[in-house]
């Protein structure tokens, strides 16, 4: 069955302009991020890409970053 890792929680500061987040995945080829937040990603189909938050995601006290994978096999999360 496909599986993706986001890895560990990380924590940023609301002064840092974009951090670097990245995924690994077994037998999927690729994964797509979203955010809880209004924030961008460099790429959002890339396992490894930035996240620049947004004012709004500043002044909330967390946002959720999730790296989803879908294959023939289903949706893993």
């Amino acid at each position: 069955a496909p599986t993706v890792n986001a890895g560990n929680d990380q924590i940023a500061c609301v002064d840092v302009a974009s951090f670097n987040i990245s995924a690994t995945t077994t037998v999927a080829t690729g994964v797509t991020w979203t955010s809880s937040g209004t924030g961008g990603f460099g790429d959002p189909n890339a396992l490894s890409t930035t996240y620049t938050p947004s004012p709004a995601d500043k002044l909330l006290p967390s946002v959720t970053l999730t790296a989803t994978t879908s294959t023939g096999l289903g949706t893993c999360t």
